[in-house]
């Protein structure tokens, strides 16, 4: 296998990937509102309970930290159970912090800033997604394009099926290159040597 066909495998394996990433992250934006990255979790502001520190529409960064890390007065994102918003993620700061007498765990009383009271229910290390980092730049537009995302038609047109096609169109020239060792059609453009071959071998 010559240098540029190897150099051809890389190039094509690494826009697939890259493509493969994006449809993932995209589908969970599309789902969850939110996107995980080794560490660090994208998310989209709902509700208006952390104004004035955070508004509805703004897109935010947490962290996942170690349970020491975490004190009274750090705004946590984690899965609330409380029976309105159950299974869903509600941003929210530390309140205080207790100890569970029966289990000897540390649990989390929060608290919106908008409101004057903390939450119904605790918080244990177990639910909590991560720890908020800042603000995006431009989160107003981010979630204007999330919100029209949100319908599946829209999301499927505008998003998964260019997608798609470009990923099949990546897997087919790998292929090419793999299986019938064809050369890279941009190559080929690139190269006016092999048409000059080509067309010397049509005089002949």
């Amino acid at each position: 296998m010559n240098l540029k066909k190897l150099f051809n495998i890389v190039e094509n394996l690494l826009f697939i990937g890259i493509l493969s990433l994006l449809c993932v992250m995209l589908y969970s934006i599309h789902v969850n509102n939110s996107v995980k990255l080794f560490n660090y979790r994208f998310m989209r502001v709902l509700s208006n309970s952390m104004q004035p520190v955070l508004e509805p529409n703004d897109c935010i960064i947490i962290k996942e930290v170690p349970e020491n890390e975490l004190k009274v007065g750090d705004i946590i994102t984690f899965m609330s159970v409380e029976e309105d918003i159950y299974g869903k993620y509600n941003t929210h700061r530390i309140y205080d912090i207790g100890i569970d007498e029966n289990t000897g765990k540390k649990y989390y009383v929060t608290k919106g800033d908008y409101f004057d009271t903390p939450d119904y229910s605790y918080v244990i290390y177990e639910n909590i997604a991560g720890k908020y980092v800042r603000k995006i730049p431009l989160g107003s537009v981010i979630s204007f394009i999330v919100t029209k995302l949100a319908d599946n038609k829209v999301y499927f047109v505008a998003i998964i099926f260019p997608l798609i096609l470009c990923l099949l169109t990546y897997i087919n020239q790998l292929i090419r290159i793999i299986v019938l060792g064809e050369q890279n059609p941009d190559e080929d453009e690139q190269n006016p040597d092999n048409h000059r071959i080509m067309e010397g071998s049509d005089r002949r």
